[in-house]
């Protein structure tokens, strides 16, 4: 059978679904369970650093989940089918997962001093409406009665509420991505056989040595090396261009790219989450060997310096998961399950 295709309705929603807090998440649904009780507010489906969710938004932007699952993935997220609850669980963590980024993100833009314009928020909506409007045209020329009721079933989960949380997170989004700042670093570095080399070449640093010379004298890596240990500037959740090609350019593709990822996380622990302390110098495991890093110029950087999208995906999960997460309030009341 043919996939659903409202593609243009469903790229927001795709969107909604981007930034999970992984595992983060499920540590937040304990601690909730044991101090927080619902009927305290029950109308209420979560609070975020004592903002609340609303229950109503959250059942309805679940409806959309469901619809999408059905009709995407054959998945007809039913309690009352026992082989179908995990993925019911799994959909609704999602939801509540998105609607907590999407109030994390607001209460940031707040922190930045960011303010979203009426005029932002109604241009993100016109753009949903039109995208809605082509789906329903596309409704109207179906010819596949499966298919014309997958799709219906989707366009008729879209309400107001919906329209208006999707709409105000695609502003919200843009807006940061303008004018935001998200944390980054300056990097060079040299790669070592060993721990040993690593730390006698950071002494020698310490002492007043050029960093570049040591680079180009001592590092493994001969691309980054010839630069003087040169890296560029990478954002949190960012693998810095300048190293991903450094490596590409001394290991084959596949290898490089399975352990880039690796290091991206170990990199980000070491350097960014939140109650990290790297200093000026940090050293860090790589394949066989391991890699001296310089840090400079560590704090907030232009958000609008990247234009990658799936760059731009990358960092905005990272720096919910390692920065702004773990310093956040997060009381969750619904049942996932």
């Amino acid at each position: 059978m043919r996939k659903l295709v409202a593609q243009s309705v469903l790229g927001w929603i795709r969107r909604a679904r981007l930034l999970p807090i992984l595992g983060m998440v499920a540590v937040a649904v304990l601690l909730a369970g044991c101090g927080a009780n619902g009927a305290a507010d029950p109308l209420l489906a979560a609070k975020v650093n004592g903002k609340g969710i609303t229950l109503s938004n959250y059942q309805q932007l679940l409806n959309v989940y469901r619809a999408i699952d059905k009709g995407q993935y054959s998945l007809p997220t039913d309690w009352r089918i026992p082989s179908k609850r995990a993925d019911l669980a799994s959909t609704q963590k999602q939801v509540l997962d998105s609607l907590i980024n999407i109030e994390l993100l607001r209460q940031q833009l707040s922190q930045q001093h960011i303010t979203v314009s009426a005029h932002e928020y109604q241009v993100a909506r016109d753009a949903l409406q039109g995208q809605i409007a082509a789906d329903q045209k596309q409704l109207a020329q179906e010819t596949d009665p499966t298919q014309r009721a997958l799709l219906k079933s989707l366009l008729d989960s879209i309400t107001p509420d919906v329209i208006s949380v999707l709409s105000q997170q695609g502003a919200m989004q843009t807006a940061l991505q303008q004018r935001g700042k998200l944390p980054a670093v300056h990097m060079r570095g040299i790669e070592t056989k060993d721990m040993q080399t690593a730390q006698k070449l950071q002494q020698q640093a310490e002492s007043g040595s050029d960093f570049a010379a040591l680079a180009r004298a001592n590092s493994l890596n001969k691309t980054s090396g010839a630069q003087g240990g040169e890296l560029g500037t990478a954002f949190v959740g960012e693998i810095s261009t300048s190293f991903a090609r450094a490596v590409l350019n001394e290991l084959p593709v596949q290898a490089a790219s399975s352990v880039l990822g690796t290091f991206s996380a170990q990199f980000d622990k070491a350097v960014f989450a939140h109650g990290a302390h790297s200093g000026k110098y940090v050293i860090l495991p790589f394949q066989s060997g391991y890699w001296l890093f310089e840090l400079t110029d560590l704090g907030p950087h232009p958000l609008s310096t990247l234009s990658n999208t799936q760059a731009l995906d990358s960092v905005f999960a990272a720096w919910l998961t390692d920065v702004v997460f773990p310093t956040a309030s997060i009381e969750e009341y619904v049942t996932v399950g």
